[in-house]
Formats: structure tokens, sequence, C-alpha cells
């Protein structure tokens, strides 16, 4: 596209009465997003906190507890509400936070609730199963209620039928309807945490607040000039994974690592007693040098993630692919996968600010990716010593395979 013509295309939009309230909107100062507070559950969990409490000094009261406590009762999640209107536990409700890992714990004379928050990241290593298994312990003689609170109101993959889902449009329809009387008695710096925490939440974590639709407007009135800025975006993705993929690599080698097949969005390797004892595939080729087990790192530049993962491939019909997993999943916090193509365990995921790499040097940026392999360095050896306790079954699956 020539000068002249962006340059007209730029113009028609700066002009816009729409982008002009989408820029007056964006400009108003967030305390969450300047702290980059709404990529972080722990953040999340802490405010949560903080607003449940009735003894913490927004000025809120019992108001943010008994609310949630009404919401769960009106969904039948909480059988009666006899829980709540028991002098007993009318203001002596306890907030816990990270007790025992637990997001959230409230915690009353007759009843407690778990809370486990998940906004970007997914269950893993068993944590729901263990923070179950510890309130059955320590709280039998309670009611126990267990919420899995994310964005939309998923399901837990593993403990569905324990963990009730609850999305967070119900905390933003709490804090929507706090009346205007209490909002004008509180501190002018509350009320601006209340209002900046509805508007994180509505645009970065639920995606629906009003910019949506403007948003959607602008671009279809200049949809020629973005698609072209988003081409050239499209194109700088690929150079940044291409980037961060090659250093991952070339740490991963320097320690010694065999690096598996690679694409554009994942480095995948494994370690020398693992790989002696991991069939490669014959015909099935999901992975170009058609291996059926490696660690696997996933480049998300949209989610500012790096996550890791150890993974099972589809197999040759003559492998046999679930005793493997059987083996894998007898290391401790391994997890159990149901997939029935692509079986994963161990999985994590690590924050990287993908749009910061250009203003970072090559010795920061290789600082960060070694601190993160070394996170995960404890996993890994803890396969390849399974692995050798299993040496002898693994060649057998090996070789058998191998012969037919």
């Amino acid at each position: 596209m020539d000068v002249n013509k962006l340059t007209s295309l730029y113009e028609n939009l700066q002009g816009s009465q729409e982008y002009k309230y989408f820029e007056e909107k964006i400009k108003q100062p967030n305390i969450f997003r300047i702290l980059n507070i709404s990529n972080y559950e722990i953040r999340h969990s802490n405010f949560l906190g903080w607003l449940f409490d009735p003894n913490e000094n927004h000025g809120l009261g019992n108001y943010m507890l008994d609310n949630f406590l009404i919401k769960l009762f009106e969904n039948e999640f909480i059988e009666s509400k006899e829980y709540l209107s028991k002098e007993s536990n009318q203001g002596q409700i306890k907030v816990l936070r990270e007790w025992k890992n637990i997001d959230l714990l409230l915690l009353a004379e007759d009843f407690v609730i778990c809370i486990e928050n998940k906004i970007f990241s997914e269950e893993h290593s068993n944590q729901l199963e263990r923070y179950r298994k510890i309130i059955q312990e320590e709280f039998s003689n309670k009611k126990q209620v267990f919420i899995y609170l994310t964005p939309y109101g998923q399901a837990s993959k593993t403990e569905q039928e324990i963990y009730i889902p609850v999305s967070y449009q119900v905390i933003i329809d709490i804090l929507e309807d706090i009346d205007d009387e209490i909002m004008q008695s509180l501190k002018t710096s509350i009320k601006s945490y209340i209002i900046e925490y509805i508007d994180t939440l509505k645009r970065d974590i639920m995606g629906n607040d009003d910019l949506i639709g403007i948003s959607r407007e602008i671009y279809e009135k200049n949809k020629e000039l973005f698609d072209y800025i988003g081409e050239i975006s499209t194109n700088e993705v690929l150079k940044e994974k291409n980037y961060i993929g090659d250093k991952i690599s070339e740490i991963l080698k320097s320690k010694g690592y065999i690096l598996g097949s690679r694409d554009k969005s994942y480095v995948r390797f494994t370690t020398q007693e693992i790989e002696k004892l991991t069939y490669i595939n014959k015909d099935v080729s999901s992975w170009r040098n058609k291996e059926t087990f490696l660690f696997e790192l996933v480049l998300r530049p949209n989610n500012n993630l790096i996550r890791f993962v150890s993974m099972v491939a589809p197999c040759d019909d003559i492998y046999n692919r679930s005793r493997l997993i059987e083996i894998i999943e007898e290391i401790p916090e391994s997890g159990t996968s149901t997939a029935p193509k692509w079986s994963s365990h161990h999985g994590f995921s690590h924050k990287f600010n993908w749009e910061e790499i250009y203003q970072k040097t090559e010795e920061e940026i290789m600082t960060e990716l070694s601190i993160f392999i070394d996170s995960f360095e404890e996993i890994v050896h803890s396969y390849e010593k399974h692995f050798k306790q299993n040496e002898k079954e693994l060649l057998i699956l090996k070789s058998a395979s191998e012969s037919s």
C-alpha cells in the first residue's frame, strides 16, 4: 500500500466519532491495568478476599460476602439459607487467603466454602482433588461447598462432580448492584477501585464492555487499514515466536537436552535416557520426526504465556500407547488425561511478556528464559528417573513394536 493511501486511511480513522470516543475511554486511568494486575489470578484472589472480608477497610461491611452467598443460594448451590441466617455464622465468617495453597476459603461455624480461582491458567497437578481432600479431612464436621470460579463458569475437567462452576459475571453483578447510597458513603479511593475493577473484569476478563461494540464498528468502517496492519502484525508475531523458540532451543541444547520436532508455536525436547526408551512411529506422523513422547513448550504471544507440558502423541496401532500413559500417570501429580489422541500431563503456564521483547537485551531475555527452564527441570528429572525404573518394560514395548 502506498504512503498516500495509508495516510488517507489513517486520517479518516482519527477523524471518526467512534475513534474519538474509544480514545477518550481507554485513556482513563485504571489502577489494575497500571499495575498489570488483570492477568494474574493471585491478584484477583487477593482483591476478592479483601472485598469478601467484612473486617477490611473498604466500608462495605458484609455486603460482598452476603450477596455472594445469596447468589449461591439462588442457584441452589447451597441447599438452604439457614447457614446465612444462623446467628453463629453472621459476622463470624473468616476469609482466608492461600490457606494450604487454596485460593480463597470462607470459613464459618457451620460451613466452609473452598474457592479455586482460574482465569487464564488451567488445572494442574491434581490440585482440585488435593484441596478437596484437605477440606474433607480438616472440616469433616462442617457443610462443605467447592466453587470453581472462572470467567465464563466453565466446569472443572477433573472434579466436575464436586466443584460448582461459577462465572465472574456473578462478581460483576454483585458489584454493579451496590446501592447508590452505599457507594456515595464510601471513600473516593474505594469507589474508584470498585469502578475500575468492574471495568477490568468486563474488558480484560469477560470481554463484554461497551468498547467491544465500538471496536467492531471502528473495524468495519476502517477494514482496509486494519487488515493491512493485521498482516504486518501477524508477520511480527511469527518473527517473535521464531526468535524466542530459537533462544529456548539454544538453552535446552546447552543443558544437554535433545531437541525434538518443532514448528512455529512449539519447541519440543527430551532427554538421552528417555529417548532410548521411547518408540518412534513408523506410520503415524503427528510430529515431524514421529516421536511418541516429548516435553513441549507452547509459545502463546497473544496471552503473554509460555506453557510447559509433557505430551504423548498419537501412535502406531502396534505400540501399546495406553501402557505408556499408565506408567507416566504413576509419577506424582501427573494428573490423568482422558484425551483419545493427545495425552498431556504436568502442564503449567509461565507468564512471559512478549510485548517487552524489543525493550530487553538478549542477555535479559536469555536470563528470563533460563529461569523458566529451571522451573520445570525437577519435573523432567522425575520423568527420567521413573522411565529408568520402568526401563525393562518400556524396552519391551518399544522392541515389540519395532519388530512387528
